[in-house]
């Protein structure tokens, strides 16, 4: 249950981000080749990243540690298929 209030929490904080995307031509560019690509992020920028690129078939690693646990189950939320580990 608390982590479906964390979830509710924070898809309602998500919804008052504006985000802006620098050089939108480089992300665009590396998509259009159709080659498997990583995109990295820092902790603190986890959330925003993962709101940004919901629902977009993108596979997330997340460790099967148990604050993992809160992490897949928003992530699945969002549409991420998962890959437990590290």
């Amino acid at each position: 249950m608390l982590s479906r209030l964390a979830g509710l929490a924070a898809r309602q904080l998500a919804r008052s981000w504006r985000m802006e995307i620098v050089q939108p031509e480089h992300p665009a560019a590396v998509v259009a080749t159709g080659r498997p690509f990583v995109l990295l992020c820092w902790h603190e920028c986890l959330l925003p990243v993962m709101w940004q690129h919901r629902e977009q078939g993108i596979a997330a690693v997340i460790s099967q540690a148990r604050d993992g646990e809160y992490l897949a189950r928003f992530a699945d939320s969002l549409g991420y298929r998962l890959i437990r580990g590290s």
